[in-house]
């Protein structure tokens, strides 16, 4: 039985997990509060009101309950990450009230930004688990890729949920600037070798194929300065080989030569002793 001109007042039982909710002392004429769950789970509100009607607002009414249930719905920060070129940038939303509120069975949509520099970028329609994409990076600088994405409950239409943003950036594949081939002798003095990588600021480790021509095995960085040994009667060529890492993304190894000629030296006649007079064959010098 609800008189015209009935009004209504309320208390509401406290739950620290909802906010939103008030008491109400001034009669309104229907009983409307916003709620929000600040939680990953269902919560429970509950009104006490009392109904108020007459002309002189002293007719009360039984109170009765009011048990509103609300659920939760999830809420998630933009995210941003980045990946070396050809793998994979995952992200599973994690419960983490306030900051982040996922509920069980949350699932996934997104689309895309445009970026002909990366490819493997897809729109997803189909609700997912988590968010997943395999990216490469076509071009030569760092590139950015944005993801619009759309978390749903599971088996619910809801289509007030805030979308959040993904953004991918890509390292591009490092490419290595090298000294060229070298020839040097036995004893020289080889001045440092200097790599470089593009994009700029990359690491470097190195090995050398052979290391009796004075130089170590394997080292990290630029090559100091150094002097070639070749100890033997024929030249030494040593490969070197250099892989570059570029913001942790390693990169593909290249390769250069250093030749180390070994020293001549002169093989002489056998002593030998002659008369006056006596004329001399020829007498032959030969180097190795």
């Amino acid at each position: 039985i609800v008189p015209n001109g009935t009004t209504y007042t309320w208390t509401v039982a406290t739950n620290p997990n909802v906010t939103g909710y008030s008491n109400e002392i001034v009669g309104l004429a229907s009983i409307s509060q916003t709620l929000v769950n600040n939680t990953n789970s269902s919560q429970t509100v509950i009104y006490t009101v009392t109904p108020t009607s007459g002309t002189s607002g002293n007719c009360l009414g039984s109170t009765f309950l009011v048990t509103v249930t609300v659920n939760p719905k999830p809420s998630i920060p933009n995210q941003s990450g980045s990946i070396c070129s050809g793998t994979s940038y995952s992200f599973t939303p994690v419960n983490n009230p306030p900051v982040s509120i996922v509920p069980a069975g949350t699932l996934y949509t997104w689309t895309a930004s445009t970026n002909t520099n990366i490819t493997g970028q897809t729109n997803e329609s189909l609700g997912q688990t988590n968010f997943s994409q395999t990216l490469t990076n076509i071009g030569s600088n760092d590139e950015v890729i944005i993801y619009t994405v759309t978390p749903t409950l599971s088996g619910s239409s809801s289509t007030t949920i805030t979308p959040f943003t993904v953004t991918v950036t890509v390292y591009a594949s490092s490419t290595l600037n090298l000294p060229a081939n070298a020839v040097v002798c036995n004893g020289d003095n080889v001045s440092g070798l200097t790599f470089t990588s593009n994009p700029s600021g990359g690491t470097f480790t190195w090995t050398n194929s052979d290391n009796t021509i004075g130089l170590a095995s394997s080292g990290t960085g630029n090559i100091n300065a150094f002097n070639a040994i070749n100890n033997g009667s024929n030249t030494i060529t040593s490969n070197i080989s250099v892989t570059p890492n570029v913001n942790g993304c390693v990169g593909n190894p290249s390769s250069f030569t250093i030749a180390v000629k070994p020293s001549p030296f002169v093989i002489l006649p056998s002593n030998f002793s002659i008369c006056n007079g006596d004329v001399t064959t020829a007498t032959n010098f030969s180097s190795s």
